[in-house]
């Protein structure tokens, strides 16, 4: 290795020489500093790339796993939903039948009133003709 310092500066010639044609058989082999870097690269570019998709997968598995919940919340909402209006027109059924029920004991009882009404008119217009015939047997007698 010989160097020449000339103007300040400083020549590696021979070594510069040398290193050419070893330069020049790297390239070819595919060795070379710019195809380590672009290997490099290309290794950085491709790991990125993996994990992006491996990312990308990840949510879409997430997505998956959240639709699928949501589905599952939706029928057991759907279920309870259906659940609670057979239940609001079972307590309707209930409620109406209480009602007649009721219905028919106050129509019981509003006959039965009115059955007694009418026995103590009779009664009473008996007891009425009662007197009158007494009234009328005094009356003759008289």
């Amino acid at each position: 290795m010989f160097i020449y310092i000339s103007d300040g500066r400083v020549e590696w010639v021979n070594f510069l020489n040398a290193l050419v044609s070893k330069r020049e058989a790297a390239r070819k082999k595919g060795m070379g500093l710019l195809e380590k870097n672009g290997i490099k690269k290309a290794a950085a570019e491709k790991k990125k790339l993996a994990r992006i998709k491996k990312e990308e997968e990840a949510t879409k598995e997430d997505a998956a796993k959240a639709d699928i919940v949501r589905k599952k919340a939706a029928a057991a909402a759907k279920k309870q939903k259906q659940e609670e209006k057979l239940a609001i027109v079972e307590r309707n059924k209930q409620i109406e039948s209480k009602a007649k029920a009721e219905k028919v004991k106050i129509e019981a009882r509003k006959q039965e009133m009115e059955r007694k009404k009418e026995e103590t008119v009779k009664k009473k217009a008996t007891e009425a003709r009662k007197r009158e015939a007494e009234i009328k047997k005094k009356m003759r007698m008289l």
